[in-house]
């Protein structure tokens, strides 16, 4: 919306969300970062570690072919522009002399086109800067942008000043669409100085990252965390298999809930609801506009008592988000932290709503958040009976995910479940979720639905940090168990003598949450596997943790190009020290965003089906133009 008001005529819902997925391979680019830094110091390049641009110290040998943290972006700063600090209480003072509707509105209208699938953080700098600085200054921007690849639209500096705007201002209704804006440019200029505080005079040992994170370990990966881009169409396939499909097929399954039936019964709003009312927000927010008005639902034709219904669960009042800000920031400080807006990715004005994250308006109805949902209620009644049966049935469906993406790969014949190695290797001992038998290689697999815990994504532990690390040398442990009965006697679980010569072991462990795949948290990983004795051996690979969106990528690239799962996993473990995600190793390798399987392509949609279907009803029945 920007400057041009809050007030805009309502468009076709159901067409701008059928335009929407007529061409999403073509918007829908999977992107790395940015992670946004302010710039460090460099001294003296050591002679074992690599000094990236950021001024982070990774192992050396990491670095000559793939070296994500060579594409940091640097904020553009006050003082690079006007050799001076704009204090933070100055920078308060520029945002409350705002409207709160106009500072929420503008902010998030600038988050959306940083984000939209067709958009490049270049573009949309270009355009920040021939909207809102002329002159000198806008020459003076340009020559930064150009010369030393600084950024001025970033995510998280705009969701900071919408903090600050819920703290500070007030309410004074919609603006009109000449509302001066010109303290919001500046405070944006401004804050970029005040993101990395809590980094501010590290230590030259506190950069480099060992088996602990330090200081700024723990804030990159919060960085990553926080500004990576969402992969829409893993979030909206995951969902619509694991929440929709699997429980449907598996429904006489012991251990399986129909999750429609369980988030009704817990929230009394119909799971379609959800999604149909986060995919149209969604689409008005990359489409045209972050902030609508009510009528734009219109075309759902739904009681008022059914929209409030689905639209309480996504979005809060000002004021309710006021309340629920500060105690996050008490735990997890004002930088990092997105748990608010996680739950509420959306602004509640009475008659308008405000998107203020497109990509926090689609994880609020897939991944894990529904069954959040579910919890929540259900705990409040005090059923934990339900909590932990829905809980489980969930995790279960991600498992199932996971495991049949690397089936579709590598083959039902070659692939044996957690049930076959039990049966081969006991019951009492540790077992992974699977192993691919390639005859002369084996991929041991473990997958896990436990995610980064909030401290960690907001920055403010090393502890949660490594807790979270430790959990996964846990799952690590239970590949290397599967590993060493595999050597011990592969015949009990493939039924024939193993194959002549010198086996290899490649590790996996799947994350089907959030995970930082990065320098620095492969470092600690590796590390932490040294000390613990695990998949050390040197028939071992090293191990690799793959996210959903790189099971992808694996899959794409197998159609695409012909690749093979194992070949891919070899190829990228011969790179010593391989610290870089999948997806990016894939990327390098293919000279481009690795493609997504066709599986993947026919599935996402669904999503945004749910919506159209919802939709068309009312397009057929209304009267012809004319």
């Amino acid at each position: 919306m920007g400057t041009g008001g809050i007030f805009g005529t309502p468009e076709d819902v159901a067409r701008v969300l059928a335009a929407s997925g007529q061409d999403l391979d073509a918007m829908l680019l999977s992107r790395f970062g940015p992670w946004s830094v302010p710039a460090q110091r460099a001294s003296d390049q050591s002679e074992q570690m690599f000094r990236t641009e950021s001024g982070l110290m990774v192992p050396g040998p990491a670095t000559p072919r793939l070296n994500p943290l060579g594409r940091v972006l640097v904020y553009l700063t006050f003082e690079d522009l006007f050799s001076q600090t704009l204090s933070l209480s100055a920078i308060v003072d520029q945002v409350r002399s705002v409207s709160l509707e106009l500072a929420v509105a503008w902010c998030s209208s600038w988050i959306a086109k940083a984000h939209h699938p067709r958009g490049s953080q270049c573009d949309v700098d270009e355009e920040f800067v021939n909207t809102h600085l002329l002159g000198p200054v806008q020459a003076k921007v340009r020559r930064f942008m150009r010369e030393e690849r600084r950024v001025i639209v970033v995510t998280q500096a705009l969701t900071v000043l919408i903090k600050i705007a819920l703290e500070h201002c007030e309410r004074q209704g919609p603006p009109p669409a000449d509302a001066n804006v010109r303290p919001l440019v500046i405070a944006l200029l401004g804050i970029a100085s005040h993101l990395g505080a809590d980094v501010e005079g590290v230590a030259e040992d506190e950069v480099v990252v060992g088996v602990s994170a330090g200081r700024m370990g723990t804030y990159m990966v919060a960085n990553q965390m926080f500004n990576n881009t969402l992969d829409w169409r893993t979030a909206w396939a995951a969902y619509y298999r694991c929440l929709r499909e699997l429980p449907s097929e598996m429904a006489s399954h012991p251990d399986i809930v129909s999750f429609e039936d369980a988030y009704l019964d817990a929230t009394g709003v119909p799971l379609d609801d959800l999604v149909t009312v986060c995919a149209v927000m969604w689409a008005r927010c990359v489409g045209s506009d972050a902030t609508m008005p009510l009528k734009y639902f219109d075309a759902l034709r739904w009681e008022s008592e059914r929209l409030e219904a689905a639209l309480g669960l996504v979005s809060a009042t000002p004021e309710v988000l006021k309340k629920e800000l500060r105690a996050d920031a008490d735990k997890l400080g004002l930088l990092w932290s997105t748990k608010t807006f996680d739950r509420f990715p959306a602004v509640r004005w009475g008659d308008f709503v405000t998107v203020i994250h497109p990509s926090w308006v689609v994880t609020r109805s897939t991944g894990l958040w529904p069954l959040l949902d579910v919890r929540r209620e259900l705990e409040q009644r005090g059923d934990r009976r339900t909590v932990r049966r829905v809980s489980a049935s969930v995790e279960h469906t991600y498992e199932l995910y996971a495991l049949e993406t690397i089936e579709g790969q590598t083959g039902q014949e070659r692939l044996f479940r957690d049930d076959a190695l039990r049966r081969a290797y006991g019951r009492r001992g540790k077992v992974a979720d699977a192993a691919v038998d390639y005859g002369h290689s084996w991929v041991v697999v473990e997958v896990t639905t436990r995610s980064f815990q909030l401290a960690t994504a907001a920055g403010v532990s090393e502890d949660a940090l490594e807790q979270d690390l430790d959990d996964i040398v846990e799952k690590a442990k239970q590949v290397q168990a599967t590993i060493d009965n595999i050597r011990r006697d592969e015949r009990a679980l493939t039924g024939r003598a193993a194959a002549l010569g010198p086996r290899r072991f490649h590790p996996v462990v799947v994350v089907t949450s959030r995970f930082a795949g990065n320098p620095i948290t492969f470092t600690m990983l590796r590390e932490r596997l040294k000390a613990a004795e695990v998949l050390q051996a040197g028939d071992c690979a090293p191990l690799e943790v793959l996210e959903l969106e790189d099971l992808h990528a694996l899959e794409g690239a197998c159609e695409k190009y012909g690749a093979s799962f194992l070949g891919l996993l070899a190829e990228k473990a011969a790179i010593e020290h391989p610290l870089v995600p999948m997806r990016e190793f894939l990327n390098d390798k293919y000279g481009n965003n690795a493609p997504y399987p066709e599986r993947i392509n026919r599935s996402w949609k669904q999503w945004m089906d749910t919506a159209i279907g919802v939709l068309r009803p009312a397009e057929e029945e209304a009267p012809t133009p004319g």
